[in-house]
């Protein structure tokens, strides 16, 4: 092969691994969000502060929330990320 050959085939290859790459994400995230104890939506509450989970990431091999905490005054404030070893407790359970 030549290098026009091998480029060709790189792209050939890159345009065949995307939509897999793709699925794989979405099925590891739908397994995080299985595996953990919140949902998207929940209030939780972790050292002494509270707030909403926005979103659910993965942290070394389990769940990690990100969460908009609730100011003193009832507003949202910004995003902060919650560890499991902060040990999160479930407030209110949102909407499904």
């Amino acid at each position: 092969m030549n290098a026009d050959q091998i480029k060709s085939r790189i792209s050939e290859l890159d345009a065949a691994i995307g939509p897999l790459s793709d699925e794989r994400s979405r099925l590891n995230q739908e397994l995080l969000e299985m595996g953990s104890p919140f949902g998207v939506g929940d209030k939780i509450q972790w050292k002494g502060k509270t707030g909403i989970v926005r979103k659910i990431i993965r942290w070394v091999d389990e769940p990690m929330w990100v969460v908009q905490a609730i100011l003193k005054d009832g507003s949202l404030g910004s995003g902060v990320k919650v560890y499991p070893y902060y040990n999160p407790v479930l407030v209110e359970e949102g909407a499904k």
